[in-house]
């Protein structure tokens, strides 16, 4: 993994000129309409995100080399705590992309504290004779897994060409007319495809960064373990900032999937990648017994930590119902469909190739 001391690239923080474009990309999102000059943080600030700067600099360094990659691609951090993280773009720059984090994206710490407190997450990580030194650096590198699987998240957006199938000033021109005329569930199925893109993009470059992290595995022994760890800090990641409630019936009304559902679809990344890489040691069913468990291990605790993160009552049913392999389905062909709009968009590297249709 990189230092984040390179000399082929530059960032830092924004120049003024780059605030108002930031500014004005996000004032196009009502949600985000209020942020001003003072929401920054700049180098006076700098403790407040603490070893964020580093991390998140190396992550964009180890993302543009990996795949060659040449635009421009910026960060900042805003003091808000209304969301984790967002990639942009302003049409007017075309070259050049941003990635603004926000404070949100520290919330999961508190989970993965809360998480390490319990035998039962102790025992899931074979954690039961670790020292409070041990756990304070697994705390750290938990926290490390998912800031680094959040950048490359947006990276994926990025390098993947989405932002410009979006809306025009936050993300792009092309096909605006095409998704304005879509129905609003029919626009979010697309989201839904960008999403699980951008997700399956990043938990693929963190399991091979820890995979190869020797630091990473002497601290948590096995890539088996390892894996555990990162499915823990992405499953808190995405919970922190979930929706509070929500059935599955209402799955096509919001243009992100509910992190359950989300992690299900990483889970079967994780599953290809390791039936595609035997030498991890990992074998692709046991990806499937440690990516549930991690996710009730997040399940059990957020639900004593704060009542509003209910568990849809509906999700395992419907995870296991002709429903849900109809819209992993249209969800498979939804990026068939625009997979090659964004062909000519992609920045390095290759585009998932479309997903056979589940039986």
């Amino acid at each position: 993994m990189s230092n984040g001391n390179d000399d082929d690239w530059t960032l830092g923080n924004l120049t003024l000129d780059e605030k108002v474009i930031v500014q004005n990309i996000l004032s196009s999102r009502r949600i985000y309409e209020s942020i001003t000059e003072a929401d920054f943080i700049d180098e006076d600030n700098r403790t407040i995100v603490g070893s964020y700067n580093e991390l998140i600099r190396g992550t964009i360094a180890d993302c543009k080399r990996r795949f060659g990659i040449t635009a421009e691609i910026k960060y900042c951090f805003l003091s808000s705590m209304r969301a984790n993280a967002i990639a942009a773009r302003d049409p007017s720059y075309p070259n050049m992309y941003f990635i603004v984090v926000f404070l949100g994206a520290t919330i999961a710490n508190g989970i993965f504290k809360a998480l390490l407190n319990k035998r039962r997450t102790r025992r899931l990580l074979n954690l039961s004779k670790i020292t409070d030194a041990g756990l304070a650096e697994i705390s750290s590198t938990l926290t490390t897994m998912g800031l680094r699987w959040l950048i490359y998240h947006e990276l994926g957006h990025i390098k993947n060409g989405h932002l410009h199938l979006n809306s025009e000033r936050a993300y792009g021109a092309v096909a605006i007319e095409q998704m304005q005329q879509e129905g609003k569930q029919d626009k979010n199925l697309t989201m839904h495809a960008l999403e699980m893109d951008a997700d399956c993009f990043a938990l693929v470059q963190t399991m091979v960064d820890f995979f190869q992290s020797d630091r990473a595995l002497h601290l948590l022994e096995t890539r088996q373990n390892i894996l555990r760890a990162l499915l823990i800090a992405v499953c808190s990641t995405m919970r922190a900032l979930d929706l509070p409630t929500w059935s599955t019936s209402q799955l096509l009304n919001c243009n992100h999937q509910p992190a359950v559902i989300r992690a299900v679809q990483m889970g079967a990344t994780a599953y290809s990648l390791c039936e595609k890489n035997p030498s991890y040691g990992i074998l692709p069913a046991e990806t499937i017994s440690i990516g549930m468990a991690c996710i009730d291990c997040v399940e059990r605790e957020l639900r004593k930590v704060k009542q509003d993160y209910t568990f849809p009552p509906d999700a395992v049913e419907f995870l296991g119902s002709e429903r849900y392999k109809e819209y992993m389905n249209a969800l498979n062909d939804r990026w068939a469909t625009i997979r090659s709009e964004l062909q000519p968009y992609l920045l390095g590297g290759q585009l998932a190739p479309p997903t056979p249709p589940l039986p």
